[in-house]
């Protein structure tokens, strides 16, 4: 019988720990699941912090997309440049070949 290589769970479901929601805090995680004591046990700085947060993230994403706008334009315009370029260099080429083949006098 070959040998065991692994010792991995066989489910998802073994070796998880059973968080028993009855009895309280079985997870050790500070969370109590009883349903509190009936005051805010420090909610609202808790809520205040999360929409502090929530309106710091909005004006970074709102800077974040005025830097993307910024960056598309200083993008399209150099392209249009180096287009632009291209067809002078094209255009360059082609009448150093016309001259060279005797095309123009």
């Amino acid at each position: 019988m070959p040998a065991k290589i692994h010792s991995f769970p066989t489910s998802i479901r073994e070796n998880r720990p059973r968080a028993n929601f009855a009895s309280g805090d079985d997870r050790g995680d500070g969370v109590d699941f009883q349903g509190g004591d009936g005051n805010d046990s420090g909610m609202e700085a808790r809520i205040a912090k999360l929409e502090a947060l929530a309106e710091s993230t909005d004006k970074r994403l709102s800077n974040i997309e005025i830097d993307i706008r910024d960056m598309r334009k200083e993008a399209s315009a150099g392209q249009k440049q180096f287009f632009l370029a291209l067809v002078f260099v094209a255009l360059g080429l082609a009448g150093l070949m016309a001259k060279g083949f005797g095309w123009l006098n």
